[in-house]
């Protein structure tokens, strides 16, 4: 029973999905990644971003940067994108994942916001915006690692010398 699923991630042990039996207080590993896949080639291992569930499938932000997509029931590797974060793994890239109707906003750490959509048939970029220049500095490479706020149809966001607020309403 997908609703009864607790996801836990991290960089080194990659995903676990945990079934809660709430009624009998009891909890069981539904499925977890390969422990002797250090790489974690096809699963996920979250960073700093929490991945997000959709329907039967569960999306990520890997260790690498690789936004991947898996199968909620089983753990399965279904697809990988580098598109939101850079054109190449980098230790440690990331995209924060807001939800948003059928479509998702990413706030990445070059400081770009997207607008996409996410299925199990892959990423589609639907427009995206240079919000902010990173500012931090981290694994040799310029970085924001904020996570966006939005209200009122406004994305907030901030690197370590400004905060901007963006108009997301329609014209």
């Amino acid at each position: 029973m997908l609703e009864s699923r607790v996801l836990v991630s991290d960089f080194y042990h990659g995903t676990a999905a945990i079934e809660v039996d709430w009624q009998a207080d009891r909890a069981s590993i539904a499925w977890r990644s390969a422990i002797d896949d250090d790489r974690h080639a096809d699963d996920l291992n979250a960073l700093m971003a929490t991945p997000i569930v959709r329907g039967e499938h569960l999306y990520g932000v890997a260790g690498n940067g690789e936004l991947r997509c898996l199968k909620l029931a089983d753990g399965s590797f279904v697809w990988r994108d580098l598109t939101p974060t850079g054109e190449r793994p980098a230790f440690f890239a990331t995209a924060f994942l807001v939800p948003a109707g059928d479509r998702c906003w990413l706030f990445n750490d070059q400081g770009a916001l997207i607008l996409a959509k996410l299925s199990p048939e892959g990423y589609d970029e639907l427009g995206r915006m240079q919000l902010l220049e990173p500012t931090g500095f981290a694994r040799g490479r310029n970085i924001v690692w904020s996570h966006p706020a939005f209200a009122d149809r406004c994305c907030f966001a901030r690197n370590d010398k400004e905060i901007v607020c963006v108009d997301l309403s329609a014209g």
